[in-house]
């Protein structure tokens, strides 16, 4: 699987970690949006999720998980393995949430130049059954009216249910929302600076996320708590209101079991 790898830049690898075994992880999962997203105001979802793949997703650690090898400083090392294992490894790309592939790999020395590569990878996916939709619409305070512009639409939460009532993972109100209210209060308050400025976008952060909370248990409660089921928050900005929705995607979710490959280049 490996034999094609330039084995240069992992010795350049093991050379900053002294010589140690290094482990990187990451994993190729589906993207509904395009790798440009965000960028030139390209807000556009995918009309058919994409193949994608996230490696490595942190610095390198050693044996008990300590750092050895900084994030920036193994990327650029880590391209040939990054190739192999988009290529290797598939995920359902027709079910948003299909599946991910999680993968762990270990590079280590060997005698006579060699390197040593150990790959685990675990198969995750949700069996889905169906989905309900859930909207509503709220006031801004009046001290963010005419920040965001009319219209402007972002997905500001992500949730899985751990069947377990009022225990259930968000993600933070995202990089667009933040984006579009910083252009938006610059154009309002030229004069203000930015110091308040981002002590202002906390505020609007802070409250949307109760907002999104609350939207949840009210709303959808109790169908996005279920065990497997998943799905995102998105809000559509008028001037003095927000309009938030979710499609709750049920289900029960497969922790797979890990497969272990090695190989020596």
């Amino acid at each position: 699987m490996f034999e094609k790898v330039p084995k240069k830049p992992l010795q350049k690898l093991l050379k900053l970690s002294d010589n140690k075994p290094v482990e990187f992880y990451g994993e190729v999962y589906r993207s509904e949006y395009p790798e440009d997203f965000g960028k030139a105001n390209n807000y556009t979802k995918l009309k058919k999720p994409r193949k994608a793949i996230s490696f490595p997703e942190d610095h390198g650690v050693d044996e008990n998980g300590g750092s050895v090898v900084s994030y920036e400083d193994g990327k650029p090392l880590l391209r040939g393995i990054k190739k192999v294992l988009k290529k290797n490894f598939d995920v359902d790309v027709v079910n948003t949430y299909g599946s991910e592939c999680k993968c762990t790999v270990n590079i280590h020395p060997l005698s006579n130049d060699k390197v040593g590569i150990k790959l685990t990878t675990n198969q995750n996916y949700t069996k889905h059954e169906g989905g309900f939709s859930f909207e509503n619409n709220y006031p801004i305070p009046a001290r963010f009216w005419n920040i965001i512009p009319s219209g402007f639409e972002a997905k500001v939460g992500s949730y899985s249910g751990n069947n377990d009532d009022g225990q259930y993972d968000t993600q933070d109100v995202g990089y667009e929302v933040e984006e579009a209210f910083m252009v938006g209060i610059s154009e309002v308050m030229p004069n203000l600076k930015l110091k308040e400025k981002e002590a202002s976008f906390k505020l609007f952060a802070d409250w949307l996320s109760r907002l999104e909370d609350r939207f949840l248990e009210r709303e959808a409660h109790p169908n996005f708590n279920n065990e497997g089921a998943r799905g995102e928050v998105w809000a559509e900005f008028n001037n003095r209101q927000v309009d938030l929705s979710t499609t709750v995607r049920d289900g029960e979710f497969v922790n797979g079991e890990d497969e272990v490959y090695e190989e020596i280049i």
